[in-house]
């Protein structure tokens, strides 16, 4: 079986574009407390690295370790894009074992499996859950594939059993919208359960689902001694969303880069137009599909182009995030 970065460019993948642009935003706001410069950064970052140059560009980052346990040595390191990356020829969980937690650390961990058969994506998260300290950074990536048939999904429930939450364990929420839920509830029950004897507690400070191929789901928090006074601070923050069952879907919508200048260029109007139609619909007391018939129609008609409901309010919702891609002649 060939490499993920073999059949995939992780450069062009826009859903996956916006999301490290949404986690570096996140990152710069909490970096006005917590200066970022002298951490370090562990990731995944393949023969791309592009996460590695986002995080040095954005926070001056230079001690930096990207992981992968994989043939083709050479490519990973001639691939580099600065000299003070150290590429490390290990799986996560041998490298995780033996790292300094005494340093403030990003660890993001994009593996390129699932979860439930990924033996290391459930190692780390014991070894991290156990070890992180004070103001350290955990961010997860793994595809979401839920299991198929009814034999599948009751061997996942018995696996995970021990850290599903009381009221989601049943066979609805192993398939559909339920299933990122119920991965993330594993999730932050199973870093609880593991850092029992750790002063610092995870504490979630985003979660999201999007598609460039495979469904993927990705869960970040930080470790802190007082999770209270954290959520209190930064739970207004643009894209941190504490709440337990809230997970963000990233969805760039299929626009032509005129569609995108159009839009940008009436972004103040298209969004007091959603505003006020939602405040109209709920000073009404319409069910969302008498709002959802209305909002389609005006649209329309306040719209020089024909676009969805769902299209507008995703690009409103990621336009300061959505790559833009050009062909060149060199």
């Amino acid at each position: 079986m060939s490499n993920s970065f073999e059949r995939i460019n992780y450069i062009l993948r826009p859903n996956k574009q916006v999301e490290r642009k949404m986690i570096v935003d996140i990152l710069s706001r909490l970096n006005l407390d917590i200066p970022l410069i002298d951490y370090t950064y562990v990731g995944m970052g393949s023969i791309y690295y592009y996460d590695f140059i986002l995080i040095h560009k954005f926070f001056g980052i230079r001690s930096m370790y990207s992981i992968d346990n994989k043939s083709t040595v050479k490519r990973f390191i001639f691939n580099k894009p600065y000299e003070f990356i150290t590429f490390i020829n290990n799986t996560t969980s041998k490298y995780l074992i033996t790292h300094n937690y005494k340093l403030n650390c990003i660890f993001w961990m994009d593996y390129d499996g699932g979860f439930s058969d990924n033996r290391s994506v459930l190692d780390d998260i014991a070894i991290l859950g156990k070890n992180c300290q004070k103001n350290s950074f955990y961010i997860v990536t793994f595809r979401c594939d839920e299991p198929t048939s009814i034999e599948e999904k009751q061997e996942f429930l018995t696996k995970f059993g021990q850290f599903i939450s009381s009221d989601k364990n049943d066979i609805k929420n192993t398939a559909g919208a339920n299933f990122p839920i119920l991965i993330q509830d594993i999730l932050l029950n199973m870093l609880a359960t593991h850092g029992e004897y750790n002063t610092n507690k995870f504490v979630k400070c985003f979660s999201f689902i999007y598609q460039d191929g495979a469904l993927m789901y990705t869960l970040g928090g930080m470790f802190t001694d007082d999770p209270g006074s954290f959520k209190s601070k930064y739970s207004s923050v643009d894209f941190i969303n504490t709440t337990l069952d809230n997970i963000t879907q990233i969805k760039v919508p299929n626009i032509t880069y005129k569609e995108k200048f159009y839009l940008d260029s009436n972004i103040d109007t298209i969004e007091a137009f959603l505003q006020k139609a939602l405040q109209d619909s709920e000073d009404a007391g319409e069910t969302r599909e008498q709002f959802m018939g209305k909002v389609r129609s005006n649209l329309a008609s306040t719209l020089e182009i024909e676009l969805s409901f769902s299209d507008v309010t995703n690009y409103i919702k990621n336009y300061r995030f959505i790559p833009q891609y050009y062909e060149g002649f060199i």
